[in-house]
């Protein structure tokens, strides 16, 4: 499959892998929590920093939309990628700061690299369609999903592994933060060519081409639209936000799982997204994509209840493998489908509104997960994060499926365009 696709389609992939691999799931997935652990840091501050880079994600996304609308999304993607690197390269400097100075330095690196984050990751989707011709869509999508959850796994085992292997270079303890931030160091190394990959790619236009067009119509429109999809991704981020930011500390204190089991254990739910990436296609062309975006996130809230309800490693396990799977399957199936909903001139503002969304549901979890564990414990938060993610189900059931059954449109081999997008033929220069 990946053979078919032309020369932009793979190098960004291996961006998005590298990505993928070192900070959006990989390495730091495992890494960066323990690390704060060791500066002495507790939940309240690990939450409130991760939820104040997530809410900078948020921010910046909306801001890296309207520029996507205007300049070269695939520049944007090179500087994101290039940002996230000098983020990462400075953030484990904070040992070197002051004792009263290291907490901001702490949240200004990794917001600044969250910002490099929601260049990338906004502009992703636009430029998807950019250098994809429609019938292709489906297929790239699922396999950028695939690439990048097996670059998290690879990141989740060899971030598990890299603290025990500096430690013994070091001749330390994984009770001190040294090891853990040399693996850290790591990422910027991988960054930077991935930002170079980007820039190497030839300039793209699109030639107009005849096709048969229909729109989707939800029972919203205009705006209201847009509002009411970033909404829904908000509210069906909870449920995987608590897990991706607080279930690492919670294996290490609670069940002293320690980084190389934490990180086999997030390495065995990023291969299992893998697989299910490949299949969201073609449940999504048995199903509709409403009704699999509909299954998947309600199936990752239920899917919270073994975590929820045993304080054990095999249940945090099972949970994990749940929510990530029922995830890879989602959110290319959501991004597809949130690109159809719109007209092509507003696709850019519609990725920025959801990669908002999606940071402010993060950053909603980062910030008031850690307050929560203080008060009530971690299972409280996997609670009432499952219940949050069941109102978006709602939501989307109600406001953002379509007003038309899909079924019929499902079994229809044809190829069916959003309005207003001609089929386009990728012509380089």
């Amino acid at each position: 499959m990946v053979r078919g696709f032309n020369r932009d389609m793979r190098l960004y992939l291996l961006a998005d892998g590298l990505s993928g691999f070192t900070v959006d799931g990989g390495i730091y997935a495992v890494i960066f929590n323990l690390y704060l652990l060791r500066l002495g840091y507790r939940e309240p501050f690990i939450g409130s920093v991760n939820g104040l880079g997530l809410l900078a994600y948020g921010v910046f996304s909306l801001a890296a939309g309207w520029l996507g609308s205007r300049f070269s999304t695939r520049k944007l993607i090179g500087i994101g990628l290039g940002v996230m690197a000098l983020g990462c390269a400075a953030l484990p400097c904070a040992e070197f700061v002051a004792p009263d100075r290291r907490g901001v330095w702490l949240m200004a690196t990794y917001v600044f690299t969250n910002l490099g984050l929601a260049f990338h990751t906004t502009n992703g989707a636009p430029f998807l369609t950019e250098i994809s011709l429609v019938k292709e869509r489906p297929y790239f999508y699922s396999m950028v999903a695939t690439s990048w959850s097996l670059a998290g796994f690879a990141g989740n085992l060899i971030g598990g592994l890299l603290p025990a292997l500096f430690a013994a270079l070091l001749s330390t303890s994984l009770t001190e933060a040294a090891p853990y931030r040399y693996a850290l160091w790591l990422t910027p190394l991988l960054l930077l060519p991935a930002a170079v990959g980007m820039f190497t790619m030839r300039a793209v236009t699109v030639k107009p081409q005849t096709g048969a067009l229909q729109q989707l119509t939800l029972a919203t429109g205009g705006a209201t639209k847009i509002g009411m999809l970033a909404l829904v991704r908000f509210l069906f981020v909870m449920a995987t936000g608590a897990v991706l930011i607080f279930l690492n500390m919670y294996l290490d204190k609670d069940l002293d799982a320690g980084a190389a089991g934490i990180g086999l254990l997030l390495g065995a739910g990023r291969l299992f997204a893998a697989g299910a990436s490949l299949f969201a296609p073609i449940l999504a062309a048995r199903w509709s994509k409403p009704n699999l975006i509909l299954g998947a996130a309600a199936g990752a809230a239920v899917s919270l209840l073994p975590l929820i309800l045993f304080a054990h490693t095999g249940a945090a396990a099972l949970s994990f493998v749940g929510v990530m799977t029922l995830m890879a399957i989602r959110v290319p199936t959501y991004a597809a489908y949130a690109m159809e909903a719109v007209p092509p001139g507003r696709r850019a503002l519609m990725s920025g509104a959801s990669e908002m969304a999606n940071g402010l549901g993060f950053a909603v979890i980062g910030l008031g997960g850690g307050q929560v564990i203080s008060a009530f414990g971690y299972r409280p938060l996997f609670l009432l994060s499952a219940g949050l993610t069941l109102v978006g189900v709602w939501l989307f059931a109600r406001y953002c499926s379509p007003r038309r059954p899909l079924r019929s449109q499902a079994r229809d081999r044809r190829t069916v365009l959003p309005i207003d997008e001609p089929k386009r033929i990728p012509t380089y220069q």
